[in-house]
Parts: C-alpha cells; structure tokens; sequence
C-alpha cells in the first residue's frame, strides 16, 4: 500500500511546488534581511524581520523535507507553516498601519496574499488522506484484531 499524505496526486504535486516557491521566497527574503541586519540595534524592526523570514525558512524547509518523505506529520507542518506565514503578513499590514503609509496598491496585494495562503491551508485539510496507513515500529509482530 501507498503512503499518500492527500487523496489526489495533482493536490500533493500544487502543494509541493507552493512550498518551493516559499522555501525561495523566505530564503531570498532572509539573505535579503540578513544584509540589512546591524549588530548596533539588536531590537529592531530589521532584526524581527530577519528572525521572523529565517524561522519561517526553516518551517517551510520542514514541511517540504516532510512531504517529500511522505511523513505522517506532514499535514501539521503544512498548517504551522501557513499559520506562521499569515502572522508574518499580518505583522507586516500592523507595521504599515502604525506608520500611516498605506497606499493604494497595497490592499490588493494584501488580500491576495491572504487568499492564496486560505485557499492552500484549506487544500491542505480539505484533501488530506484521512485514512494514513504507516508502519509504526512498536506495532511491528503484534497482531491486530
């Protein structure tokens, strides 16, 4: 029997590739803060960016190690990591408010990015494979009845 995380191929193959995207997206974004780090104010709005794209680099490198591997945790990793990209978001539109320099163009922006991560967050619990068979080395010679 096949270890599938999702009921349909084409859905893990759409997540996969989205985690790809995210995976360059947050590394690039975190070598992209890292340069604008200074050692001189370790409490900085650039340092909480930095922290933030690394930790979400790390759970989106995660969630693809995870899915490639076929791991049974793969669909909570899939929703940590979503969560975590949607509170980056949303820290970033608080900061925008709080400096009052919102345009025009940032609405749209805005609510497409919160729709793309809710429709793959929905994907991703909608379509997962609820009956997942994996060998579990305690249960291997007992005998179920």
């Amino acid at each position: 029997m096949k270890n599938r995380i999702f009921k349909y191929r084409i859905v893990g193959i759409v997540v996969f590739l989205f985690e790809l995207f995210l995976l360059f997206l947050f590394g690039f974004g975190t070598y992209d803060s890292f340069i604008e780090l200074s050692i001189e104010r370790i409490f900085s709005v650039e340092s909480f960016i930095f922290l933030f794209a690394a930790f979400i680099f790390i759970s989106t490198l995660l969630s693809l190690i995870s899915l490639i591997l076929k791991n049974k945790k793969a669909i909570l990793y899939l929703n940590l990591n979503y969560i975590l990209i949607v509170l980056f978001f949303v820290s970033g539109y608080i900061k925008i408010l709080i400096e009052k320099s919102f345009e025009e163009g940032d609405i749209f922006k805005l609510f497409f990015t919160f729709s793309v991560i809710t429709a793959f967050l929905v994907i991703t619990n909608v379509f997962k494979n609820k009956k997942v068979q994996f060998l579990e080395l305690d249960d291997i010679g007992k005998r179920k009845d």
